[in-house]
């Protein structure tokens, strides 16, 4: 196996860690640093770390949202979400001209969080939304079998190298951690860095080394695992094409999108709906249409623009270390319907 599939491998499965990278996989120090740091991101695979936010006390809810203002201005509407009111991340599926966006909310607000969806709507921000509560959402690791390492391209026939795939039917439930914000600085931070060193964090965050490590310690327990992600790092909307399907909640979808190397996430709802995102690279993607549609999965089809997305990092803006997560979705109506009213006085 080529030196960087072996470190790509046992970083997925490892960590972000040089020493046990370079041990399990007898590749030098030197070169696992060179590796991670500056041939992935010239291959355009960046690193990520999933975040078990069962783990943190929140549930996951996918919601569309048909939006009353154009995607320019509702993207800058769902910023003020990301930042204020529990949002994780949005999309504008350019098909049906709606945003899709995700939603982590501690379990006690629901009640409050649906008030703030249907506020959205007496007050004429939203045209209409449909909200599905999920019960898992994952991951899916890089399939390191099927990316050409030296190339820097996906293999042409990776149908036929089938990924050894372990289907469960739901996510275990791990006991909700005791945290403080702290922790969820942290976790901030290694959300945009997984190799963050903790001098850096004792600098960014103000405080020393020690309580750093010992915080750490604690906070990689919410770390489901970590992936890396094909993105290309120049002109992507030339190379690649960003996909969403939705499918039946079977055994066999999910084992469809796993084995397909361009899935990076997949999402199940509580009345068993199937999401997978894909990041299709332009040559790929008629045969992966024909993958999906030769087994009959496919009942729904998103195209997501690539240019109104945005992914944000844990809100720990939002916990207060005395009384836990904070509810902020009835003064955020206030600050909704106000900043609609900027817009439509620029009008």
């Amino acid at each position: 196996m080529d030196s960087t599939a072996k470190v790509v491998s046992a970083l997925m499965e490892l960590g972000p860690c040089y020493t046990r990278i370079s041990e399990a996989t007898g590749v030098p120090i030197s070169t696992v640093r060179y590796i991670v740091n500056e041939k992935l991101p010239k291959l355009g695979l960046v690193i990520k770390a999933s975040v078990d936010y069962n783990m943190l006390g929140l549930d996951r809810y996918l919601v569309f949202l048909d939006v009353n203002s154009p995607p320019h201005h509702a993207s800058t509407l769902l910023d003020v979400f990301g930042e204020l009111l529990y949002l994780d991340y949005y999309t504008f599926l350019m098909r049906e001209r709606k945003f899709l966006a995700l939603f982590v909310v501690p379990p006690k607000f629901k009640e409050s969080f649906y008030f703030f969806l249907e506020k959205l709507l007496e007050t004429g921000v939203l045209r209409n939304y449909d909200v599905k509560k999920l019960n898992f959402m994952k991951m899916i690791p890089l399939r390191v079998e099927c990316f050409d390492f030296r190339k820097g391209v996906w293999i042409q026939n990776w149908e036929q190298v089938p990924r050894e795939i372990k289907i469960t039917t739901s996510e275990s439930n791990p006991a909700q951690l005791k945290i403080n914000q702290l922790d969820l600085r942290i976790l901030a931070e290694l959300q945009k860095n997984v190799f963050v060193k903790h001098v850096d964090l004792a600098k960014k965050l103000g405080v020393s080394r020690q309580t750093i490590k010992r915080h750490y310690e604690k906070v990689i327990k919410v770390i489901r695992n970590y992936v890396v992600m094909w993105f290309p790092p120049e002109n992507p909307d030339l190379i690649a094409t960003p996909v969403i399907v939705k499918l039946p909640s079977t055994y066999s979808a999910r084992e469809t999108i796993l084995n397909i190397p361009f899935s990076y996430m997949e999402l199940n709802s509580d009345d068993q709906e199937y999401y997978a995102m894909l990041l299709l690279p332009s040559i790929g993607f008629y045969r992966t249409m024909k993958y999906l549609t030769d087994r009959g999965e496919i009942r729904g089809i998103y195209f997501p623009s690539m240019e109104y997305a945005m992914k944000f990092t844990v809100h720990y803006n939002l916990y207060k270390d005395q009384t836990g997560w904070v509810n902020t979705f009835e003064e955020g109506i206030e600050k909704i319907v106000e900043k609609v009213k900027q817009f439509r006085r620029r009008i």
